[in-house]
């Protein structure tokens, strides 16, 4: 199944609010996406105090993760990249 690398900008909400959204994107998967598996997520907050996700998602393709993202609502997706590999440093000779 194809990965994806999922850019996301959030409506503005506290800690608390952004546990509860992730808790309803795992909860539509498991109910109603069951073909999209969510591998990790990181958080990150620019300096103007905006939270943008960068989401990895297995998927059969974009179209499926944005109408995941659009029923969960509450932010939009900035980019959608098809992963094309993975390098860890730790694979890597010295």
């Amino acid at each position: 199944m194809p990965k994806f690398l999922v850019e996301r900008v959030w409506e503005p909400m506290d800690e608390a609010e952004l546990t509860k959204m992730a808790v309803l994107s795992k909860r539509l998967i498991d109910e109603t996406f069951s073909d999209i598996t969510w591998e990790r997520s990181q958080v990150a907050v620019d300096d103007d105090g905006v939270i943008r996700t960068f989401c990895v998602y297995g998927a059969p393709g974009k179209e499926r993760v944005r109408e995941h993202s659009a029923v969960l609502g509450c932010h939009r997706i900035d980019n959608i990249y098809e992963i094309a590999g993975d390098l860890d440093p730790a694979d890597l000779p010295s």
